[in-house]
């Protein structure tokens, strides 16, 4: 469980007063819906790496990162596709889609946490990853 910092509470702020409504929270970070996205304030550092990775990076199985704003080496704000659907339970052959959507990422599957409540569904019915 992350122990909110004052900088982190700060960008939390911040983003309440632009009009954003919290969606969602875990162990490192906030989410937030502002408009037709989603942002996810984290201070998960391999999260962030990641996120950082998969920026503009399109595909079925992943989410959508649009931005990647680093507040410092261990908080920053993704900016990404907002999707409302919670997903089922991924197949197998859903994940083994995902792990060869991330090889040329270069990021290791074994390093997301594969669990019901990090997957949902987009408008065209593709379940993907939310925490990256």
């Amino acid at each position: 469980m992350i122990n909110p910092t004052l900088h982190y509470q700060k960008i939390n702020k911040e983003l309440v007063k632009r009009g954003a409504s919290k969606i969602g929270f875990g162990d490192y970070g906030t989410v937030y819906k502002l408009g037709d996205r989603a942002f996810k304030v984290t201070a998960d550092v391999v999260e962030i790496a990641h996120a950082k990775k998969l920026r503009n990076f399109r595909t079925h199985h992943i989410v959508t990162i649009h931005k990647v704003v680093e507040h410092s080496s261990k908080l920053a704000t993704i900016e990404m596709e907002l999707l409302n659907t919670p997903a089922h339970t991924p197949s197998i052959k859903e994940l083994n889609k995902l792990r060869n959507e991330l090889l040329p990422t270069g990021i290791d599957f074994e390093e997301l946490d594969i669990r019901d409540s990090n997957f949902m569904t987009d408008s065209k019915g593709n379940v993907k990853m939310v925490d990256v």
